[in-house]
């Protein structure tokens, strides 16, 4: 639907650059990196990337799995301070996706290094444990992150404790947790 949208306003205004990247966005949310690459590769022909042009690139090498371009993409980004964080944050992702778990959680341990208050690398800590079938370390993850002064949890929280309550077979708090979803 959002790309069927995105075509109505390129086809009045093919040159876009906004619109380009837009349907470039949501093609990698889509996971069709290499068809976002194609739009990235044209508007930097056109004029230099910006830095969240540059952040799309990577995540759609990520959606493309082009592991070994993306992981130069991620170096350079990672000596930028401004976008340590998210590098590193995909960085884990990457090697999530590759099944090097151990990587993976140092990489997201470097993003709370960067940011302590960051609260993405711990649920995905936490997912991680959860695909190494460890409810226990994917529940502590997220009650440290509930110990937070002033941290509410959100949805994506309570499906996190969701999962590891049916991993461990916890009959009683998938029912609370069922219930707050």
């Amino acid at each position: 639907a959002c790309l069927a949208y995105l075509d109505v306003w390129l086809a009045d205004q093919p040159t876009s650059i906004m619109l380009r990247e837009g349907r470039a966005r949501v093609l990698v949310e889509l996971g069709r990196g290499a068809e976002a690459l194609a739009i990235l590769d044209q508007l930097d022909a056109e004029r230099p990337p910006s830095v969240s042009r540059r952040q799309l690139r990577a995540r759609a090498l990520a959606a493309a799995r082009r592991y070994s371009e993306l992981d130069l993409v991620l170096d350079t980004l990672a000596e930028d301070e401004d976008q340590a964080v998210f590098a590193w944050l995909l960085r884990g992702d990457a090697l999530r996706a590759r099944g090097r778990f151990d990587e993976a959680a140092e990489a997201y341990r470097q993003v709370i290094e960067r940011d302590p208050a960051a609260v993405a690398p711990v649920r995905r800590l936490a997912e991680l444990a959860l695909d190494q079938g460890d409810p226990e370390a994917a529940r502590g993850q997220i009650d440290a992150l509930m110990l937070r002064p002033g941290y509410t949890a959100a949805a994506q929280d309570l499906q996190i404790l969701l999962r590891a309550a049916e991993l461990a077979g916890d009959a009683e708090a998938i029912a609370a947790l069922t219930a707050q979803l």
